[in-house]
């Protein structure tokens, strides 16, 4: 009986363990992201005009048939 009982903690232990892993990535994780948040980077503005360019260049290149579509790298 002791010996199961010890099994129990050790389980116990384990799950207190991985949830305290869990919720400390987590928490990193939100951390990471209301600092980026904050930051700013590109303006909503900034990444839309990048995206327009991106693909008018591509509608370009299928247009003038210079685009070749390959997983290869140059």
């Amino acid at each position: 009986m002791p010996q199961a009982r010890g099994v129990g903690v050790r389980i116990v232990q384990m799950l207190l363990g991985c949830a305290l892993i869990v919720a400390s990535v987590l928490l990193l994780r939100l951390h990471q992201l209301s600092v980026s948040a904050c930051d700013g980077g590109l303006r909503p503005s900034q990444a839309i005009q990048t995206y327009q360019q991106r693909v008018r260049a591509t509608q370009d290149l299928l247009r003038t048939d210079h685009l070749e579509l390959s997983s290869r790298v140059p």
